[in-house]
């Protein structure tokens, strides 16, 4: 078969793209020592930056972007041991990045974060995985968290310890989707951390499962006490519509001035912390369990909080134009040494707790039930609403682990 001229040329050209190989993700090994931050504007989805045994200097990476399901993966070069980075302000910082995994990587002596997440500008941060790593000893500079989150759409952070940050375990900030699975949050020695988990400002759809906090902490939990210390991207306001002409039949003249105020000029207040779901928690050696400011749709079920020194809850009064605490407990166990827990909630003076709705729960020391009063007002010692009456007659004989020994104890509280 003959090719004419013009099918000749057409295949000429393509014949090089026909025999090429097909491009494919590559692997970037770096030995200890390596400025391997340097590789960032080569990679592209399915890339991974591989981190050989030893210890790495830190690094800084912006605008990275995988695609969904061919993640950019920065990981140890084996299971174990996990890579080292000896930070210095930050161990491993990423900036505007997109699908991203960290896998089995170990930051020690950060002074500001050991890992942080963060935006800039108009782009946020999105899909952001990170697993099998530990973070320790941060103290020094502003947050002081072990991993930092801050205007991030989708976080998930699973089989990771985190131990010894001055500020918070893990901070979130203005972000969304958050995910969190099976982590060792803990204090050792003297050291004492302000909050475990910590969410500010505008927080939306989170999923907490599996979390041992032990140790010594000021707030184990804390939802919406805040707005973030930075505002949120900024955007622009919205063009208002044009007013509906008046329908012939209404009466009413064009330029007629409003009777009244609008519904639609009366603005809801906005809610910091909303879609929140705990489950199977250990919060152990906290001054204060859990801190609720604004908030909706949060439950805590299924958690075992032990020695509670000050209260087990403490609602915040929120800010103008925010709305007030709400928060649901249900299925929990709660237990302390005789006169070991100051009260059940702490509440402002004035601030309404009809939101904070207490399902069935077990609540148990030595000292119940007859020091109830002692905790609360005599007629309604939970500073809440009740769904149902409140067990303080059974002690859950918790073992080691949080888990109730006691058969009728065993549907509350921890379980795994």
């Amino acid at each position: 078969m003959r090719l004419d001229a013009t099918a000749l040329h057409l295949f000429l050209a393509i014949a090089p793209a026909m025999l090429a190989p097909v491009a494919g993700a590559e692997t970037y090994t770096f030995e200890p020592g390596d400025e391997w931050a340097k590789i960032g504007p080569k990679l592209v989805a399915g890339d991974e930056v591989v981190l050989l045994e030893g210890t790495h200097v830190p690094a800084q990476f912006e605008n990275l972007a995988g695609e969904p399901g061919k993640p950019i993966v920065i990981r140890a070069s084996e299971k174990t041991p996990l890579a080292e980075i000896a930070a210095r302000r930050e161990g491993l910082r990423l900036t505007n990045c997109r699908h991203i995994r960290i896998e089995r990587l170990l930051v020690k002596g950060a002074r500001r974060a050991g890992i942080v997440i963060d935006s800039i500008g108009s782009a946020r941060s999105e899909d952001i995985a990170i697993h099998d790593s530990v973070v320790a000893g941060v103290s020094g500079l502003v947050e002081q968290s072990g991993i930092l989150v801050i205007s991030t759409d989708g976080i998930d952070i699973r089989r990771t310890r985190i131990e010894n940050c001055a500020g918070s375990m893990i901070r979130f900030e203005n972000s969304s989707s958050i995910t969190c699975e099976r982590l060792q949050l803990r204090t050792i020695d003297a050291a004492r951390c302000a909050t475990a988990l910590l969410f500010l400002g505008d927080i939306d759809k989170v999923d907490v499962n599996d979390a041992i906090v032990s140790g010594q902490f000021e707030t184990g939990l804390s939802l919406g006490a805040n707005d973030a210390p930075r505002a949120p991207r900024e955007v622009r306001d919205p063009v208002p519509l044009k007013p509906n002409a008046p329908r012939p039949d209404s009466g009413t003249p064009p330029n007629a001035e409003p009777t009244g105020v609008q519904p639609s000029a009366i603005e809801p207040r906005r809610v910091l912390f909303s879609n929140g779901t705990f489950t199977n928690l250990l919060l152990s050696g906290c001054d204060r369990a859990i801190e609720v400011g604004s908030s909706d749709s949060a439950l805590i079920t299924a958690t075992t909080v032990i020695d509670p020194i000050e209260e087990v809850v403490r609602l915040v009064a929120p800010s103008e134009g925010k709305a007030p605490p709400s928060l649901r407990f249900r299925e929990n166990i709660v237990v302390w040494r005789p006169r070991g827990l100051r009260r059940f909630v702490d509440a402002p003076e004035g601030l309404d707790c009809s939101k904070l709705v207490f399902g069935p729960n077990i609540w148990w020391s030595k000292e119940l039930p007859d020091g109830l009063p002692l905790l609360g007002p005599t007629e309604n010692p939970f500073v809440g609403t009740l769904d149902t009456p409140q067990t303080t007659t059974l002690d859950p004989a918790l073992d080691t682990g949080g888990r109730p020994a006691t058969e009728d104890a065993k549907l509350f509280g921890r379980n795994l």
